[in-house]
């Protein structure tokens, strides 16, 4: 009986762990990013006067920053594996997309932009997305009253840091704070698999797989699941860690159009059971891979 509830006890944890580590995915990475709590958490570059708080205005009640003469810049910089994603997460899925946006305002006009990197482990830019830039920034009027400029990219592999940026500065070039007015910047990483089941891949019928028992038991019982191709081509079936490592291929060649079924019975080639925890089982054809979140009990 006390085995019993060890093992139950076990598997609600890493049920509670698999939920968390996909937590992360539609939540704003960014930390304060209301600025309710100052300018804590952001990295702040002061030009001119630099920035300055100020609690609210008729239209926006809550805290917000308004700059300067000259450019002041607000940046953060996530860390994704610390934010709670896995290598495999962020290196095995064609669905991420980074969506980025930021509310702005005017007094008497000013100028902004804003920057996004997607950078590897060792800090090389992947990718980079901007709304205007310091030598063509984005004009607001004086009218332009709490405005949200916003775009979205997709995600690629490798990335390991996001770093986001957003600068700005008046138009009149006046001393005190007379420029851009910035509010609520928001960072998502979104993990929409669905999203490339599309034109550009007509052999998928279906951009997923499905894997049953989850969690299971392989003491007990096996993983089983389906997939299913519009036409013929070469597919992979694999289990990675959640490291982004390859741990076990379950099918690999060449199918014709059609459903197939997969099952797994939690062992490697040499028939060593995997220890408890999570695992992905991918379906991968060609350029394109979706993924199930699988885990194990014992």
């Amino acid at each position: 009986m006390v085995m019993n509830k060890f093992y139950l006890f076990l598997l609600l944890l890493l049920i509670s762990y698999s939920m968390l580590v996909a937590e992360p995915f539609d939540t704003n990475l960014l930390k304060n990013p209301g600025l309710e709590n100052n300018l804590n958490n952001w990295t702040v570059i002061n030009g001119g006067n630099g920035w300055v708080m100020i609690n609210g205005d008729s239209v926006n009640p809550s805290k917000f920053v308004a700059s300067s003469y000259a450019w002041s810049t607000l940046s953060q910089e996530i860390d994704l594996i610390a934010a709670g994603f896995s290598a495999y997460e962020l290196d095995h899925n064609n669905g991420l997309s980074i969506y980025y946006s930021q509310w702005m305002s005017a007094y008497w006009g000013g100028r902004y932009y804003i920057e996004v990197k997607a950078l590897d482990g060792s800090h090389q830019l992947i990718y980079q997305s901007n709304i205007g830039q310091i030598d063509d920034p984005v004009i607001l009027e004086s009218s332009d009253y709490w405005k949200q400029a916003c775009m979205e990219f997709q995600a690629t592999s490798g990335m390991r840091y996001i770093t986001y940026e957003v600068g700005g500065m008046d138009v009149l070039f006046w001393a005190g704070y007379y420029g851009t007015r910035i509010d609520d910047a928001t960072l998502l990483l979104s993990n929409d698999v669905t999203g490339v089941n599309d034109d550009h891949n007509p052999a998928i019928l279906k951009q997923s797989i499905k894997a049953f028992p989850n969690p299971f038991n392989p003491n007990i019982t096996q993983m089983s699941g389906t997939y299913g191709l519009s036409k013929g081509q070469n597919v992979e079936v694999a289990v990675y860690n959640i490291k982004g490592q390859k741990v076990q291929t379950i099918e690999t060649g060449y199918k014709s159009p059609g459903t197939y079924p997969i099952s797994w019975n939690g062992k490697d080639d040499k028939g060593r059971t995997f220890a408890s925890g999570i695992y992905f089982l991918n379906l991968r054809t060609g350029n394109y891979s979706t993924s199930e979140k699988i885990v194990i009990i014992k």
